[in-house]
């Protein structure tokens, strides 16, 4: 039997359109834009898993595991 779904992670209206601002910039760092790639596919769709969002948004397996990421509402929590 699976165990509980996840907390949806919920992002303030500013923060979301940061990411979107952020993610169409041309000078953004390449990880800059990833991490808010990942919140704006999280925000998105909330019931994407962690990995599967990662994967979409080309964050290593490493990557993922190392940084604040591994849980996405670490960003603004």
């Amino acid at each position: 039997m699976p165990g509980p779904l996840p907390t949806r992670c919920t992002f303030p209206d500013d923060f979301v359109q940061d990411a979107l601002e952020t993610v169409r910039r041309r000078t953004a760092a390449v990880q800059v834009v990833q991490r808010y790639r990942l919140v704006l596919l999280l925000h998105e769709l909330p019931s994407l898993r962690n990995e599967d969002a990662a994967e979409a948004v080309g964050l290593s397996r490493s990557e993922e595991n190392t940084s604040e990421l591994q849980s996405p509402c670490n960003i603004v929590c």
